[in-house]
């Protein structure tokens, strides 16, 4: 029998300390694996900043794209038992999320129930293990987008949106989402089913899109613009700009 290989991936904590029982201090990094970085701490908490779930047992949770350092970070936001902020950051490779095919379940081995609790800053932290898995099978696809379709009581508008959302790279908030966590990562894989990887990569040759992004980043300028690229758009408008220029002359020549 073949041994099943383990995903090692780096991780640190970022946070209040605790002292006599209560937070204090602003967030700061409070430990961390020997091979995370400091421009990849920068980065991660820039990209990845997201508030606790005060409802939900085990906080926030969300899968969100690097910009330079790091492909995709992992983060998870809770509110300690004193009252403190703690997020738990790990760093994604590609190959480790093309692997899973879509299987967003397998991660959930690295949500914690409770996070640690620093009165300074720890020693260096031990990596993480993630599981291999194997990508969903169409059955599973199937229960998902089942799942999702009665999460949102049918309404292919409401789906719709949420795939638009996703395409564009703008930040969705959910509002009555499913409290259980199991049942939020089952909701975003049904998202998925519904919207393969090879789907983003057309729909991103609009330029109107890139357009938006960019009025949108002018506005926010940590706005997670996912598909944003000036220089494409740049190019798009110069063409279209010279086009409606030879039409403009060719059509002045017909007229004379």
């Amino acid at each position: 029998m073949l041994a099943v290989a383990n995903y090692v991936l780096e991780h640190f904590y970022y946070g209040q300390f605790v002292r006599d029982g209560k937070p204090e201090g602003e967030l700061r990094l409070l430990a961390q694996s020997a091979g995370v970085t400091p421009e990849q701490v920068a980065e991660a908490v820039q990209q990845a900043l997201v508030p606790p779930l005060v409802e939900s047992p085990t906080g926030s949770w969300a899968l969100v794209r690097g910009k330079k350092t790091i492909p995709f970070i992992m983060v998870q936001s809770q509110l300690g038992e004193a009252g403190q902020s703690v997020l738990h950051f790990v760093l994604m490779p590609v190959d480790v999320l093309r692997a899973m095919g879509g299987n967003l379940k397998a991660m959930m081995s690295l949500v914690l129930a409770d996070m640690p609790a620093y009165e300074k800053q720890g020693d260096t932290l031990d990596t993480v293990t993630l599981p291999q898995v194997e990508p969903q099978t169409a059955e599973a696809q199937i229960d998902d987008i089942l799942a999702l379709m009665s999460f949102t009581r049918n309404r292919t508008d409401t789906i719709e949106s949420l795939l638009a959302g996703i395409v564009q790279g703008v930040p969705i908030v959910v509002q009555n989402a499913p409290p259980n966590l199991e049942e939020r990562v089952t909701f975003v894989q049904g998202l998925l089913a519904f919207l393969p990887p090879s789907a983003r990569n057309p729909l991103s040759y609009n330029p109107i899109m890139h357009a938006i992004a960019a009025f949108r980043r002018a506005f926010y300028p940590n706005y997670p613009a996912l598909v944003l690229d000036t220089g494409y758009l740049f190019y798009c408008a110069l063409f279209a700009a010279a086009l409606g220029l030879a039409l403009e002359r060719a059509t002045r020549r017909l007229e004379a």
